[in-house]
């Protein structure tokens, strides 16, 4: 695996799909709990764990739908699933600055999966060139206003039924959504 196996599918989640997304993790009737950073303090959000680091099992109940995204997803672009690490829905909004923390999930070879389940102006996913323990890069996380540089790979527009799969050690981020939307996205790490 390496940095090269960047894929954006628009439209990927189909519209019955969209709509028991709408009906559920979208509704004011879905189970979000506070995290107080979702890399460094600052940068408080809304999550839902599918299921948690170093965990084998999962009490959401949108777990086995949100696999099954991520099956057929990984199945259309020929990716194969040895184990997933972690997966959680994660609802942000509006801070002030450019991004978040440049990050990686894991220090070691894994993939990421992004499902954006709906749209929002700004809130981009930003691909960094820089790779985790290349050239000096040795953090898991760099704080967005620090003194550690880093060059644009990749812009991905959160776009509602898009799914994006890029290599995790690559640092990556996200801008934030316009002043009085959300930015909802499904995320796994697997190897």
């Amino acid at each position: 695996m390496n940095d090269s196996s960047i894929i954006e599918h628009p439209n990927f989640i189909t519209s019955n799909d969209l709509d028991f997304i709408e009906d559920s993790v979208l509704s004011n009737k879905f189970p979000w709990y506070w995290g107080d950073r979702q890399t460094t303090k600052g940068f408080p959000l809304l999550g839902h764990t599918l299921l948690g680091r170093d965990l084998d099992e999962s009490d959401s109940d949108v777990f086995g739908f949100f696999v099954s995204l991520l099956e057929e997803f990984c199945g259309v672009h020929k990716i194969r699933i040895e184990k997933i690490l972690r997966g959680s829905l994660n609802l942000t909004y509006n801070f002030n600055g450019e991004h978040g923390d440049p990050h990686v999930d894991y220090d070691f070879d894994t993939h990421q999966c992004i499902m954006y389940l709906n749209s929002c102006d700004d809130g981009e996913t930003i691909i960094f060139k820089e790779e985790y323990g290349k050239d000096g890069y040795t953090e898991n996380i760099y704080e967005a206003e620090g003194d550690k540089k880093f060059t644009l790979k990749l812009k991905v527009s959160p776009e509602r039924g898009k799914a994006l799969h890029f290599y995790g050690k690559n640092y990556h981020t996200h801008s934030w959504c316009r002043q009085g939307q959300r930015r909802v996205i499904c995320v796994f790490c697997f190897v």
